[in-house]
């Protein structure tokens, strides 16, 4: 990588062209952030429950939040 870091890349096809892999770690890295967003802006890695259901209703509600998702 950029700093210094070695990046592996797994794949079950052994002829993938650079060209493929460099298109499939851009599409991973864009499903990263899409996932990152609700745990960073909406404290879903902070908050602490004592229930499994506020859990659930709080991701839930943040993940709302952030993409603004209507019913």
């Amino acid at each position: 990588g950029a700093d210094g870091d070695v990046e592996y890349w797994a794949a079950g096809r052994l002829q993938m062209a650079l060209e493929q892999r460099a298109f499939y770690a851009l599409d991973a890295w864009q499903v990263e952030g899409y996932h990152r967003g609700p745990e960073r802006f909406a404290g879903i890695e902070r908050a602490q429950f004592r229930l499994a259901m506020a859990r659930r209703n709080h991701v839930g509600l943040a993940i709302r939040a952030s993409y603004g998702w209507r019913r």
